[in-house]
């Protein structure tokens, strides 16, 4: 008995189903394991409105496919986005999270914008810094009220402005015409003044550059003062002579408050105070004496006999001793014959 031979067409059919099944395969093993099996590792991110964003939307870095999304979750009225990131791409710890839409009426995907930070996310790490924009819808909407406001606010400024308010408006702008003109006018016949004048700021901008260049190269009092370490060595020393003059006069007062020192005992000691006191007390006691002519000064001092007295006294010696001085020469040469003779 022979074999009834297939025919052609179902030749064709059978090599056409074996090779969707095959293309079918394949796709999977790329889609789950990647064609040079590409590692992942987990990232999650916390988003307010996941609108759009589901298991089929990639994960971009520079415009470059990097992942894609895992899962999405509601946790804690905010949905947990699980990211599944290529092993050899690195996120650093301050990177953002932006959901981005492709063109106008494309797929979101979720973008991250790299940080500057050395420390990378480690496996299963949380994007804390996520940046919400508005979608199209939410734009187009703030679009349409904006534009309804402005049109209300056009409608009501019409209503305003009457025939009286449009005659002030362009006599203010023909005011303001006029006074440009005037201006123009005021520069032109005064041009040269109007060029010495930004000559002179010229000038003035040099000056001032030059300045600046000498403080930067040390030279000039203020450049010796920003840039001379030997000034700024002096100002050390004075600062830490200060300093320690500050101590030292700290620890003065500290002596004089606790009743140390000469000047601590003086101010501290009730004792000296007290004799002080006294002796104070006793100088005037003889202060009065003397003032009510008590005593031996008393008299000296208000005793009118005394003082003629002594003035008579005084006038005695006077003329003792101009007696003496006259009788000194003859005294002398009788002494000076006796020798001789």
């Amino acid at each position: 008995m022979k074999r009834e031979k297939l025919r052609p067409e179902l030749k064709v059919g059978l090599l056409v189903l074996a090779g969707i099944i095959l293309l079918f395969y394949i796709s999977f093993k790329i889609e789950r394991f990647g064609v040079m099996k590409v590692k992942f590792y987990e990232l999650s991110a916390y988003l307010e409105n996941a609108s759009g964003i589901d298991t089929r939307s990639s994960v971009q870095l520079a415009g470059v496919i990097i992942g894609k999304v895992k899962s999405v979750t509601l946790e804690n009225y905010r949905a947990k986005v699980v990211m599944m990131i290529r092993e050899d791409v690195k996120i650093p710890k301050d990177s953002l999270v932006v959901v981005r839409t492709e063109g106008v009426l494309g797929d979101r995907y979720i973008e991250i914008l790299p940080g500057k930070e050395k420390v990378y996310l480690p496996k299963n790490g949380v994007i804390e810094n996520v940046v919400s924009f508005p979608s199209f819808e939410e734009m187009f909407k703030r679009i349409d009220m904006a534009a309804s406001s402005f049109g209300e606010l056009m409608g009501e400024l019409k209503g305003v402005f009457g025939e009286k308010e449009k005659v002030n408006i362009k006599e203010s702008l023909k005011n303001l015409k006029n006074v440009s003109g005037d201006f123009s006018d005021i520069v032109s016949k005064n041009k040269e003044n109007v060029i010495k004048l930004i000559s002179n700021a010229d000038e003035a901008v040099s000056g001032l550059k030059k300045i600046v260049k000498e403080v930067e190269e040390g030279r000039g009092t203020l450049g010796l003062l920003l840039k001379d370490d030997s000034v700024y060595r002096d100002a050390k020393a004075m600062i830490s002579e200060a300093k320690e003059a500050v101590g030292t006069i700290r620890n003065i007062a500290k002596e004089v408050d606790e009743g140390r020192g000469t000047i601590g005992r003086l101010l501290k000691d009730e004792s000296i105070y007290v004799e002080a006191k006294d002796t104070v007390r006793n100088l005037k006691e003889i202060t009065e004496s003397v003032s009510k002519g008590e005593g031996t000064i008393g008299k000296l001092t208000k005793d009118e006999t005394l003082y003629a007295e002594t003035k008579k006294a005084i006038k005695d010696i006077q003329r003792a001793s101009e007696g003496i001085q006259e009788m000194t020469p003859i005294t002398v040469l009788g002494t000076l014959l006796g020798i001789l003779f």
